[in-house]
């Protein structure tokens, strides 16, 4: 390549390099490793994304009010619709058998939901795995105007087919320690929640696998719980 043609390409090779640097270094908001899909299906628009083994794809696709989800390959065929399109990302499993979508059917605050595409009874079918993790977290703090489910959504496949997932306080002013999350281990077949851990133990056993939404959540809200209080919360304060 002569210098002439390698100065009038530069420009459009560096572009090249910027973007593909910033495709490899983008996170999902609960998954460090999950296929980010909003951006990508945004105004109509479509993505797929490939197993790892090459061999089975995921077809997504905005469809005005949510998303249509495609499976295609050696996973087996499946169509579904869903409207948790906010914010949606899509996870594999490291066998290629499996993947989940987590998103949200709101706005960026949530709800955010687990979607897992798996064979249940021998049948590829999707499920929402989200109320399972919903009884095990439970309501563990104050919000304004009553109780309030958390957010779900997966950050990675575990060894033996399960799935560790995340259950988030909302992020909004409301709820004392917003932000803050739990993290469980899910049986996807059976919907059972194994180990569970905490902020802090999950942060330090699985940090690289913490999307950016849970890399962020307030360390002090667990150390020092009060410190994230919301004051409309406990009234009973004030009279101190």
């Amino acid at each position: 390549m002569d210098s002439h043609l390698k100065r009038l390409l530069a420009p459009a090779l560096s572009l090249i390099l910027v973007l593909a640097a910033s495709a490899a270094d983008a996170k999902g908001a609960f998954g460090n490793g999950a296929a980010a899909l909003s951006g990508k299906i945004a105004g109509g628009g479509r993505t797929t994304v490939v197993s790892p083994d090459g061999k089975s794809r995921v077809l997504v696709r905005d469809n005005g009010g949510g998303l249509t989800v495609q499976t295609s390959g050696a996973i087996g065929k499946l169509s579904f619709t869903t409207e948790d399109a906010v914010a949606a990302e899509l996870t594999w499993s490291t066998d290629s058998k499996a993947f989940f979508i987590t998103g949200s059917d709101g706005g960026a605050v949530g709800d955010f939901h687990l979607l897992v595409v798996d064979r249940f009874g021998g049948r590829l079918t999707v499920k929402d795995a989200s109320a399972a993790i919903y009884a095990a977290f439970g309501h563990p703090v104050k919000c304004d105007g009553g109780a309030e489910v958390p957010n779900v959504g997966g950050i990675k496949w575990l060894p033996g087919h399960r799935i560790l997932v995340a259950a988030e306080i909302q992020p909004h002013s409301v709820c004392d320690s917003m932000g803050t999350f739990k993290a469980y281990e899910l049986d996807p077949v059976t919907m059972s929640v194994g180990r569970r851990y905490g902020q802090l133990e999950a942060k330090r056993l699985f940090g690289p696998d913490l999307g950016e939404e849970l890399a962020a959540a307030k360390d002090g809200c667990i150390t020092q719980p009060m410190t994230c209080y919301v004051s409309t919360n406990h009234p009973e304060s004030k009279s101190r």
